[in-house]
């Protein structure tokens, strides 16, 4: 074999090296498109994590759940909204204690299927208890006393 031929041969297995390592990490991580969709989609839990922690708020407060999330002081508009869509995140009062917080998610959720925040693709609902979040109020509460 040639030095030309050897040096021809070593480049095309590091290129082939460099493109396995490419696809591989692709495939462990997943295109741009499919990284800033997990994004967004943590950007619309947090969202809805803060929403609920609000709400919980009222409850706590005024003893029963806002009609609406237009009714609650103090949010910012953007957070009442999908950051990509600009539509509001769905709010419903189920019964006393319990409402939905509902948003449209790109992906479907890594987290374990039995986790509260887990959702698929797509349209999603969270169905959410007042009582329960309000002793995480109180801790928070207790929290900010100790401070």
């Amino acid at each position: 074999m040639t030095v030309t031929s050897r040096t021809t041969l070593a480049g095309a297995a590091a290129a082939a090296a460099v493109a396995a390592a490419v696809g591989f990490g692709l495939a462990s991580v997943g295109s741009p498109d499919a990284a800033r969709a997990r994004r967004l989609d943590a950007h619309r839990l947090d969202d809805l994590r803060h929403l609920a922690r609000v709400v919980d708020v009222h409850w706590t407060r005024e003893g029963g759940l806002p009609a609406s999330l237009g009714d609650l002081p103090g949010l910012d508009a953007a957070a009442l909204e999908d950051p990509v869509s600009g539509r509001p995140y769905g709010y419903r009062v189920v019964a006393a204690s319990t409402f939905e917080l509902c948003a449209a998610f790109d992906t479907e959720t890594r987290l374990r299927r039995d986790h509260l925040w887990w959702h698929p693709g797509g349209r999603h609902c969270f169905r959410l208890e007042a009582e329960a979040a309000r002793r995480h109020l109180l801790a928070e509460v207790e929290a900010d006393r100790r401070r």
